[in-house]
């Protein structure tokens, strides 16, 4: 039997054998390329490209290049690219391109893309994906989809997707999706996951999870999740907060959150703070508020008010208020009023109002709302109605709703969640699941919880 230092030895041998070997191909061909050989000396700079030797690659590829050697320029145009000298590189694949290369065709629509020239992009694409370049007939299909024309970007992903370009499969699906030809879209993502399209994975995983079928959407969140699609953990935590499976949740938000998606980072500061680690979620929300997070930013000043840190709370309520977020325009004038701070320019705010100043009449309604005079806070939102339409329904409605008048309230949210304020259709759908209406209930707390309103995800069946 070999013993540790037989196999290390063994080991050794091996690496020598193949690094020799390496050495010898190197040499043949080097010998080939110096005798005037030109695929010799292809092979050769491609050798040392893979290798990491990009200066000797370089130094092949322009001498091939010079000899006009479509391939050499071709090569020489991508180690341009990969150094993001743009400029140099769009000459050498706009060679490739003229002397017939399909490739460099696409290479160079590429190249167009990134520079937003879109029309060049469109006419380069369009000649590699003539001349037989997949790729180039996939991203002439993405820029069609782009600007709206929908029947050319269809017909490319169809005929790219019967050719097994996964890519192309799973935009038909999502365009399938769209559409409402689940059937079809299922399929599409069945064949693109199969095919190890993460993506197709997650987009599997909100059909099923759509459908009710909870399992088999953890398997294809799960499967996504784990193979570097971190968008699929923020969902698959959410499935397991819901089962109660409360300590696999954190990780996966973390996942989401770590990958710089906002939304997770968002969900795992409120499972903390619902978890009572204050302190974690406090410094997940100070971060995402100093990224303009307003919403972040009126949980930070919740908590610090929480804390009795008044000066830090009316800082950061200041901060979401003065960029619209309403809440915290609330948040700030009931931190005052708690305080004994008088609300700032009551009377001008008033003889304003009284002159059809309708920001001044939403100023007092928040005032009144804070003192809990429902009725003279109501009276002053719907005389303030044009100035921020849909918060100011919802407001109007959450009025309403504590004073016991549902079908008031049920008209308000409505009509400030078909203005797309998202938790007004989450509070609505919470009112008809209450009234038994569980159907209409299921799609106004879809509709909020695609929209980011955690608690609404957590209350769909």
């Amino acid at each position: 039997m070999l013993n540790f230092m037989n196999i290390k030895t063994l080991l050794l041998i091996i690496l020598f054998l193949l690094a020799s070997g390496c050495t010898q191909k190197k040499s043949k061909y080097n010998r080939a390329c110096e005798a005037g050989d030109t695929k010799s000396c292809l092979t050769l700079g491609n050798i040392e490209f893979k290798a990491g030797n990009l200066q000797a690659a370089r130094t092949i590829y322009e001498k091939l290049c010079s000899a006009r050697n479509t391939d050499g320029c071709f090569n020489l145009g991508l180690l341009e690219k990969q150094a993001n000298n743009l400029d140099l590189s769009k000459k050498l694949m706009k060679e490739a391109c003229i002397s017939g290369m399909h490739k460099g065709c696409y290479q160079l629509g590429v190249l167009e893309e990134i520079s937003k020239n879109i029309q060049l992009a469109k006419e380069f694409y369009d000649i590699a994906c003539k001349g037989g370049v997949i790729e180039a007939c996939h991203n002439l299909g993405l820029l069609y989809l782009n600007n709206k024309n929908l029947e050319q970007a269809l017909n490319l992903f169809h005929n790219n997707c019967l050719k097994n370009n996964i890519a192309s499969c799973f935009e038909l699906g999502k365009i399938r999706y769209s559409e409402k030809n689940a059937t079809e879209a299922k399929k599409l993502f069945i064949y693109s996951c199969n095919a190890k399209h993460y993506e197709s994975c997650f987009y599997l995983g909100i059909y099923e999870d759509e459908a009710n079928n909870r399992e088999k959407a953890r398997k294809f969140f799960n499967l996504a999740c784990n193979n570097d699609f971190p968008k699929a953990c923020l969902n698959l935590g959410l499935l397991e907060e819901k089962a109660g499976n409360k300590k696999i949740v954190d990780t996966l938000y973390s996942k989401a959150c770590n990958a710089n998606i906002q939304q997770g980072c968002y969900w795992l500061a409120m499972f903390k703070s619902d978890m009572q680690d204050n302190k974690g979620a406090k410094e997940i929300f100070k971060k995402l508020c100093l990224s303009e997070h307003q919403e972040s930013c009126f949980n930070y000043a919740l908590a610090e008010e929480k804390n009795n840190n008044f000066t830090v709370a009316k800082s950061f309520y200041k901060k979401a208020c003065d960029n619209n977020y309403q809440k915290a325009c609330i948040g700030l004038i009931s931190m005052n009023f708690k305080t004994g701070k008088q609300f700032n320019d009551l009377e001008f705010h008033k003889i304003a109002c009284n002159n059809k100043n309708k920001k001044s009449c939403f100023q007092l309604g928040i005032y009144e709302m804070v003192k809990n005079k429902h009725q003279e806070a109501i009276k002053y939102f719907q005389a303030s109605i044009d100035t921020e339409p849909s918060e100011t329904y919802f407001l109007i409605a959450t009025l309403e709703h504590e004073l016991g008048r549902l079908t008031v309230s049920k008209f308000y949210f409505a009509k400030a969640c078909s203005l797309g304020h998202f938790l007004a259709c989450g509070r609505l759908g919470f009112i008809e699941e209450r009234l038994g209406n569980l159907k209409e209930a299921s799609r106004l707390f879809n509709l909020a919880c695609k929209s980011g309103i955690r608690n609404a995800c957590l209350l769909l069946k």
